[in-house]
């Protein structure tokens, strides 16, 4: 086990980038989720989805900006990146 607490990982280039991420973001992401780069958003959602075992459609309108949680996790992950 490599935490006593379940937790939910995705992994995303950060250098990824969508021809049109407004159409999801427009209609998934709240103001403030707006405001941040789309990858990190996306994955933050992705990484509850599977914290909860649900499908990504279930958690897209969740707000991940708010939560010191999600912050958390996308740090950890994104100082660990390499280019």
């Amino acid at each position: 086990a490599l935490h006593e607490k379940n937790f939910g990982i995705d992994c995303e280039l950060l250098s990824r980038t969508l021809k049109h991420p407004e159409k999801i973001s427009d209609k998934y992401f709240s103001k403030k989720e707006k405001e941040l780069p789309f990858i990190e958003v996306w994955t933050k959602k992705e990484a509850y989805a599977k914290l909860l075992g649900v499908r990504l459609f279930d958690v897209l309108k969740v707000d991940t900006f708010y939560s010191d949680h999600f912050t958390m996790i996308f740090k950890v992950a994104s100082s660990t990146v390499t280019k």
